[in-house]
């Protein structure tokens, strides 16, 4: 995979040296690595457990602040229900006003449309099945 892109850019470089500079590239490329590793460890805990940020002392920069919790709200209620019925099943959603999610997601079908590759606007083929 690398080799083309080497011959390319490197044309009169001989295999050897070549072999020898990819060998250099991944140690290379390991080492970097392994003096990382702790990195993702550090982030995978709580944000609050966070180290600070680093930047160069010219960069005014300020920690964000935390978010604010989304407000209790019950989201389903009848009158979402009926909202989402009407858009899932109205054509006028889509660019050319003939699609509708329920043409390619049928409830009685499963939630696909029984074919083996769906249809798409102005009943072309398309190259994937709707689930």
């Amino acid at each position: 995979m690398y080799d083309p892109l080497i011959r390319r850019f490197f044309p009169s470089v001989t295999p050897r040296i070549r072999n020898l500079s990819i060998a250099v590239f991944c140690c290379w490329i390991g080492v970097y690595s392994a003096g990382n590793s702790g990195l993702a460890e550090k982030y995978r805990k709580p944000p609050a457990a966070w180290p600070p940020f680093e930047v160069d002392k010219s960069v005014d920069a300020r920690e964000l602040a935390k978010l604010p919790d989304l407000p209790s709200v019950e989201w389903h209620t009848s009158a979402t229900e009926r909202l989402g019925k009407l858009l899932f099943f109205d054509p006028r959603l889509s660019a050319s006003g003939q699609h509708a999610c329920v043409t390619c997601h049928h409830p009685s079908l499963g939630w696909t449309d029984g074919r083996r590759v769906s249809a798409g606007h102005d009943r072309q083929e398309g190259t994937r099945n709707s689930m």
